[in-house]
């Protein structure tokens, strides 16, 4: 597992981390850790969890466990999926979540095309300002 700026959070994830080494396939995924806390994402605990190492870190993925949640599959099975265009990559990755591939720790980021769909996903201080023009 690697942050944004190339950080290895392997040690601070070890569940997320046991659930990428339980996969049938290599792969390389563009997603987000969340932590869920009370039914809300719990963005103080995910902090928490990405100080934590050692035994530190197995008591917190039990306390607080993490889950992936995936927009993107940049690489599958050793072959490189960025020269694709993204919705050949998003048709790829959906496939993977219908056939079970991923699952349990990996959460399918929603997407849409339809501007009103999108409007209403966005929190509503957002959305009242977006104009619908």
């Amino acid at each position: 597992m690697q942050s944004r700026n190339g950080s290895d959070l392997t040690p601070a994830f070890p569940d997320l981390a046991a659930a990428a080494r339980d996969l049938p396939e290599a792969m390389v995924l563009g997603g987000e850790c969340v932590v869920v806390s009370d039914s809300r994402l719990d963005f103080s605990a995910l902090q928490a969890r990405a100080r934590r190492r050692g035994v530190g870190a197995r008591a917190a993925a039990v306390e607080h466990p993490a889950h992936l949640v995936v927009f993107d599959v940049l690489e599958l099975a050793g072959r490189s999926l960025l020269a694709e265009p993204y919705r050949s990559r998003r048709e790829t990755l959906v496939g993977l979540f219908e056939h079970g591939v991923l699952a349990d720790r990996f959460s399918l980021c929603p997407a849409t095309t339809d501007r009103d769909t999108a409007l209403a996903w966005l929190d509503p201080a957002w959305g009242g300002s977006v104009s619908k023009e």
